[in-house]
């Protein structure tokens, strides 16, 4: 499912929305955010610092990503 990942300030959490519904997000949460022309598998996650995406190249390697709450990504939501 595409949509678009976007940051509601009344909830203070990252949100999934489609042209049908919104899913709020949770730390550990599956998502694929596209960059550039690619989708990237990450996982959403929130520190004191705020909130961020995990991304997982293989088991050696990870990179963090910090999500800007006044962006909006594209993305796929991931549900099980």
């Amino acid at each position: 499912m595409t949509g678009n990942l976007r940051f509601s300030s009344l909830r203070d959490r990252w949100y999934f929305a489609d042209e049908q519904d919104e899913h709020d997000l949770h730390c550990g949460d599956p998502i694929e955010i596209e960059i550039g022309d690619r989708y990237y598998y990450a996982r959403i996650e929130w520190c004191a610092e705020g909130w961020y995406a995990i991304f997982h190249e293989d088991d050696q390697r990870s990179d963090a990503f910090v999500l800007m709450r006044n962006r909006t990504y594209t993305a796929r939501w991931i549900y099980f």
